[in-house]
């Protein structure tokens, strides 16, 4: 991030905010097959099916600024490449010295690039080391935190202490959501069946999880370095698989969000090995290919059908919304539907103060005060009274479900302005 802001003026990076993350993909790609073509020996059918479907996957099909990777500048995208050549090298190499060296490197970058980058990373290396008994990967660990802290020493543990302060008490004092359905068939069907079917990270992690782990299974030469490889690639994710559910459960929810695990930690090793896998099988050669052009087709239809969405960057809409408006928001008192949307409003200087609850620390007691079902903080003539509210931010999308778990209503309300995604109101007292 300080690169880019010496690189580039503010003016590009705010209106070209996709600009360095679409170098960083760049860049990605051409690493990414220089280790395909020196690191993996394989013949020209499995190659080809590794190109295709890493090109296709929904990341990166219609390469244009509305993808997320290059919807805005922030380090998430960075992250994921950081931490998806560090499983690579692993996976491939084990712990040798030269991938030791690389490894500590990537992981050094990876915990201080972002909170959540670091607890990828950490989390992750943590438990595989722990399933594998692989004491070098741990080791990475220490070194990595030691060189952090002697490079970075005023960067490093003042960001790291509040981390582990804030998973602790979150650990404690989580908001725990009322139990409207069984929790084993939450968890099954919301946890882990609707995102396997609908992200293409969960959907190719499984696959490779469950083909590794047949290889694994049927195996008879535990010697040969396929199979310590299958091993690896089994132990990864299969670590991610835990995590994955772990944090989808709420209570665990200070790891991060369950989705980044596979996301973080996938983007090149699913690529480069579910093809090897089903080549491996013992199958037609015919079936093969049929399986490879099938995960192709779930590829495409998940970049049009179900991700298609999740790409578009809302966030430019809300923009041209509050500069349309900007006078009178500069010092608005935000409310807003669900309560985080107008904290981007108040930090690009469209109004002076909004609810915010850092680092998502809701106990019981500040549910109780602030919150009808979070995100959607309680509709009172009282409680917009008390806090000075002038003006009401909605996301269009949820304005029904807010009206249903908050009471939330427009009759205070006078339409400022108005787009197809947000709504801008005044408010003033019904008494």
């Amino acid at each position: 991030m300080k690169i880019t802001g010496k690189l580039l003026s503010d003016r590009i990076l705010f209106n070209s905010s996709w600009i360095p993350n679409l170098f960083i993909h760049v860049i990605s790609v051409a690493c990414f097959l220089s280790f395909i073509y020196w690191n993996i020996n394989i013949n020209s059918e499995v190659l080809a099916s590794i190109l295709l479907l890493f090109l296709l996957q929904p990341d990166n099909i219609g390469l244009d600024k509305h993808r997320i990777q290059y919807s805005v500048l922030q380090p998430r995208y960075f992250g994921l490449i950081i931490n998806s050549f560090l499983w690579l090298t692993y996976i491939q190499h084990g712990i040798t010295t030269e991938s030791f060296v690389l490894i500590c490197f990537l992981l050094i970058v990876s915990i201080n690039t972002s909170i959540f980058c670091r607890q990828s990373s950490l989390f992750s290396i943590l438990l595989v080391s722990l399933i594998s008994f692989d004491a070098l990967l741990f080791l990475t660990l220490p070194v990595a935190v030691l060189v952090s802290i002697v490079l970075f020493p005023r960067e490093f543990l003042p960001s790291v202490i509040p981390q582990l302060k804030y998973s602790y008490q979150y650990f404690l004092n989580y908001y725990k959501p009322k139990p409207s359905r069984n929790f084993f068939v939450h968890l099954v069907k919301n946890v882990i069946a609707r995102p396997v079917f609908e992200s293409y990270p969960y959907f190719t992690s499984f696959l490779v999880l469950f083909i590794s782990g047949f290889f694994m299974w049927s195996a008879t030469d535990f010697t040969s370095s396929e199979y310590f490889t299958f091993k690896r690639l089994f132990t990864v994710y299969s670590a991610l698989a835990v995590i994955f559910i772990m944090t989808g459960i709420r209570k665990f929810a200070f790891l991060g969000e369950c989705w980044r695990y596979f996301s973080y930690a996938t983007y090149f090793s699913s690529a480069v090995y579910l093809p090897i896998l089903i080549f491996g099988l013992p199958i037609s050669y015919e079936a093969k290919i049929i399986f490879v052009l099938l995960l192709i087709i779930v590829n495409i239809a998940l970049a049009v059908f179900v991700s298609k969405d999740l790409f578009e960057n809302k966030n430019k809409y809300l923009i041209s919304l509050l500069q349309a408006s900007s006078e009178e928001l500069k010092n608005a008192i935000w409310y807003s539907v669900p309560y985080r949307t107008s904290t981007l409003a108040v930090a690009l200087g469209y109004g002076a103060k909004t609810f915010e609850y850092q680092y998502g620390n809701h106990s019981n007691e500040i549910h109780e005060m602030y919150f009808s079902e979070y995100p959607y903080l309680k509709w009172s003539e009282q409680m917009l009274e008390d806090n000075k509210v002038s003006h009401v931010l909605v996301e269009r999308e949820y304005l029904d479900r807010a009206s249903e778990k908050s009471g939330f209503s427009l009759d205070s309300l006078d339409l400022v302005v108005e787009n197809q995604h947000f709504s801008v109101y005044r408010y003033h007292s019904l008494n």
